[in-house]
């Protein structure tokens, strides 16, 4: 009895050595193969950092506060590359400095305007026709190039988010956007000029949509805008202005230009008289607005 014991110990033993040894060679024939526990725990893994991975852009864009990952990412909120202080006057008078002081004629009704950045800042922040702001607390510092920063409320959404937009002059005298961030977190630039044309209304990348605005090119210099308008450009601006600001007469305040083919004709002439002061072309085209 003793003997059959052994013989069966010794044939379950050489069975497991068997075992092992063809685990052994197959685990040699294919080294990468993963047990189905650890194909598993890969699969989580991955979840869980593509959810931390969306949390952070999720963060970096300032869009909630997420826990532990905002005060990563958003630690405090970003901050123009300088302040700029807006200009004093009204938005009337900026366009009336630049029609009338500031414009140099370069040919034909083609005219350079030339804007400050503070009075740019300033336009900026005046409502759209429908009372919104494109941006609250905006601003625009010019260097090389146009950096354009302010708050954006996005529809549904009560947490501002910040904007900043880098924009410079190509050579065929249009802008491009070269770089975008909202709060901290970097847009390709693929997708900048997307991003933004849904933030203001318009893409101005598109040559077209500037050429339909009268506005034949842009340049930069420091802390200034040259702006090429035609003809389509300055009948728009001055259509929307206010007379009284236009002539320089407090008396005609109030007057819009589409106003101007109800008043009398003694009024009409004391404002062409005015405006021929300031400038024969404002005076003109004062004068074919009344006729129309």
């Amino acid at each position: 009895m003793v003997v059959r014991k052994h013989a069966v110990s010794d044939d379950v033993k050489k069975q497991d050595e068997d075992l092992f040894r063809d685990l052994d060679h197959q685990r040699r024939r294919n080294p990468w193969r993963i047990g189905c526990l650890g194909c598993g725990g890969f699969v989580v893994l991955l979840l869980v950092l593509l959810v931390i991975g969306a949390a952070s852009v999720i963060a970096a864009s300032g869009w909630t506060n997420v826990p532990v990952l905002s005060n990563i990412f958003y630690h405090e909120p970003p901050v123009p590359s300088r302040i700029v202080s807006p200009s004093s006057e009204t938005p009337d008078s900026i366009l009336k400095n630049a029609f009338l002081a500031n414009a140099q004629s370069t040919g034909g009704d083609v005219i350079r305007l030339t804007l400050s950045e503070g009075e740019l800042t300033t336009l900026l922040s005046q409502p759209k026709p429908d009372g919104t702001i494109l941006l609250k607390h905006g601003q625009i510092a010019i260097d090389s190039d146009a950096e354009m920063f302010g708050e954006f409320i996005p529809t549904n959404h009560t947490q501002p988010l910040i904007v900043r937009a880098h924009i410079a002059p190509t050579a065929t005298g249009g802008l491009e956007v070269v770089g975008l961030k909202i709060g901290y977190l970097s847009l390709p630039a693929g997708i900048a000029d997307a991003v933004l044309k849904g933030f203001t209304g318009f893409d101005i990348s598109s040559q077209q949509t500037l050429s339909q605005a009268g506005i034949e090119s842009i340049s930069f210099s420091a802390g200034e805008a040259h702006i090429t308008v035609g003809p389509e450009f300055y009948q728009h601006v001055l259509e929307n202005s206010d007379v009284g600001t236009l002539v320089g007469n407090q008396v005609f305040e109030g007057i819009h230009v589409s106003d101007l083919p109800g008043l009398s004709l003694t009024k009409q002439q004391q404002i062409i008289d005015a405006a021929s002061k300031l400038s024969q072309q404002l005076g003109d085209f004062l004068q074919a607005q009344m006729s129309q």
